[in-house]
């Protein structure tokens, strides 16, 4: 693939150029996007540009001409915002530019979310597709027949007992009844290099949180946040137990929910972190 992504990242495209060579920031996000790296400055060496990693490379899995473009392209980034502190040590040549991006809300959002999607009963939910694990479901929902285990947007079909359901990907605003309507949140991480920074960088955690809803996951991502229950991960008895702690939790009424700012603030913040006194990682 190395020649496939040489000729990729100087494809012509004026609309993207031009956007680029009139930009005053550019963000690039952990990604694909890293390889356009030298362009961006190619084309415009005074724009800012800040390197966003939601996630590290290898955890989701790039391919490795991305990480060596971000190595020996680095020099032209202003600084990094990460989604997790535990990032800050694959970090290193980035000392004295390094920032914590926090989590938004768009609030209007959640004003305005939909019906109960649910008939009665116990009901456990699940969005997103990133290291994802159906095993979590073959195993924990034969042994929980009467809870139904609703999965959105995994990106895989997978046989799974009569109560897991499977949905394709739905608009964001579309599954906010499923979370917030949901008795508990599942985020079925799979094992991968360095996951443990998802304690910090989960969206669907971090959505279960605002909801304040009981969340299983597995022991890496817990993190400092009450409301998470970790089971370790390939072992069938601890997700089945963990399920139920979360379950009960569920029964003794809805826990804190956890506060967040706007995507706006999250967005100024990150372009211009020393303005708004973002303190330095490293």
């Amino acid at each position: 693939m190395y020649p496939a992504f040489e000729a990729y990242k100087r494809w012509p495209n004026e609309d993207v150029d031009q956007l680029l060579s009139d930009a005053d920031y550019v963000v690039v996000e952990s990604g694909v996007a890293a390889i356009y790296i030298e362009r961006v400055r190619r084309l415009n060496a005074a724009a800012k540009i800040i390197y966003y990693a939601a996630d590290l490379l290898d955890t989701i899995g790039v391919h490795p001409f991305v990480q060596d473009q971000l190595d020996r392209n680095r020099v032209h980034i202003d600084h990094v915002c990460l989604r997790s502190t535990l990032m800050k040590d694959d970090f290193p040549w980035a000392k004295g530019r390094l920032y914590k991006a926090e989590f938004g809300i768009n609030k209007a959002n959640y004003e305005r979310i939909g019906p109960n999607p649910y008939p009665g009963g116990q009901h456990a939910v699940s969005v997103g597709s990133m290291l994802f694990d159906p095993a979590y479901f073959v195993a924990v929902a034969e042994e929980m027949p009467a809870v139904t285990f609703h999965v959105i947007g995994s990106g895989l079909t997978f046989a799974a007992p009569e109560n897991v359901k499977i949905y394709p990907e739905m608009r964001f605003v579309e599954t906010l009844p499923f979370l917030k309507h949901a008795t508990i949140g599942i985020a079925p991480y799979k094992l991968a290099p360095g996951v443990e920074y998802l304690a910090e960088s989960s969206l669907k955690l971090a959505q279960y949180d605002y909801f304040g809803l009981p969340s299983v996951c597995p022991t890496f991502a817990v993190g400092e946040q009450p409301n998470r229950f970790g089971y370790n991960p390939g072992e069938r008895a601890s997700m089945v137990a963990t399920t139920a702690v979360a379950l009960a939790a569920a029964a003794n009424g809805p826990m804190k929910g956890r506060e967040f700012g706007s995507w706006a603030q999250v967005g100024e913040r990150m372009l211009q972190p020393v303005q708004h006194g973002v303190p330095l990682l490293a």
